[in-house]
């Protein structure tokens, strides 16, 4: 019903326009017809301009996702370029984020393994190789990103996040009492409260 209410408005302020201009018109019965011909045409055409274009405040907000979008992909281009001249674990690291943003998942696959190389193996950007591969495969968790995953949860044993991960590539492979033991062991990483952790222990209760 929200959705409408703009377009209520929209066309009862064309209405109310249209009746004051026609009022002179009113105190004849044929004027007085033709300006309700008229009121009725301005108000389904208001209505139909509203559906074919939109609210004002909606086209105002897909101009500004364009420009959003324009300046990411503009942010991506620099990038590739300073990647190209100045091949180093930070730049390889920011284009990968980069490709994530706009959802070129292969590539940044592809970066985040070159960042990899080149931090000789910081735990932070494996773990982000590894979510990158997930995403590049619809996020079914391959046997490279479950690799990457291994080795971030060695070098991060308090990050929950690699741990995660590996709990639901155990539920991805069937191993549902695998993903159950992994669960538990993440749960003490977990802060009370938190979603995560009510999601995992809603899990572990129903089964």
């Amino acid at each position: 019903m929200a959705v409408y209410i703009p377009l209520l408005i929209c066309a009862a302020i064309i209405l109310a326009v249209t009746v004051w201009i026609a009022l002179p018109w009113l105190k004849s019965t044929t004027h007085r017809d033709k300006a309700v011909a008229s009121v009725l045409v301005v108000f389904f055409l208001s209505v139909a301009l509203y559906l074919s274009v939109g609210s004002p405040f909606q086209v105002n907000e897909i101009a500004q996702q364009k420009q959003e979008h324009t300046d990411l992909l503009a942010q991506l281009t620099k990038l590739e370029k300073e990647t190209a001249s100045e091949a180093g674990a930070e730049h390889y690291a920011a284009l990968g984020a980069a490709y994530i943003q706009t959802e070129q998942y292969a590539k940044a696959a592809t970066a985040l393994k070159e960042a990899v190389k080149h931090s000789e193996g910081q735990p932070e950007l494996i773990l982000m190789y590894g979510k990158a591969q997930m995403m590049a495969a619809d996020g079914q968790i391959t046997e490279g990103a479950r690799q990457a995953f291994e080795i971030a949860a060695k070098l991060m044993p308090d990050n929950p996040d690699p741990a995660f991960m590996l709990a639901l590539e155990r539920m991805q492979a069937g191993d549902k009492e695998g993903a159950r033991e992994r669960m538990r062991a993440l749960l003490p990483m977990l802060p009370e409260g938190i979603p995560l952790r009510r999601m995992i222990e809603q899990q572990l209760k129903e089964e």
